[in-house]
C-alpha cells in the first residue's frame, strides 16, 4: 500500500510541478505586462497634464494681451 501512495505521490508531483512553474510564469508576464502598461499610462498623464499646463499658460498670456489692450483705450490720458 506504502509503494501505491508513493507512486501516487510523484504521479502528483509530476503532474502539478510544471502546473505551477507554467501559473507562476504566467503570474509574471502578467506582472511585466502590467508594469509595461503601468509606464504607458503615466507617459500618457505627464503628456496630458504638459498639455493641460500649457493650454492654461496660452489662456492667461492671452487674458493679459487682452487687459493690456483694452487698459490704454479706457484710461484718459492727462
Amino acid at each position: 500500500m506504502n509503494k501505491t501512495k508513493l507512486i501516487a505521490a510523484l504521479l502528483a508531483a509530476a503532474l502539478i510541478l510544471p502546473a505551477a512553474h507554467s501559473q507562476a510564469a504566467q503570474a509574471n508576464k502578467r506582472s511585466v505586462i502590467e508594469r509595461i502598461n503601468d509606464k504607458f499610462e503615466k507617459s500618457r498623464r505627464v503628456r496630458e497634464s504638459k498639455k493641460r499646463q500649457r493650454e492654461l499658460e496660452k489662456r492667461q498670456k492671452q487674458q493679459a494681451e487682452k487687459e493690456r489692450a483694452e487698459k490704454p483705450a479706457s484710461a484718459p490720458k492727462p
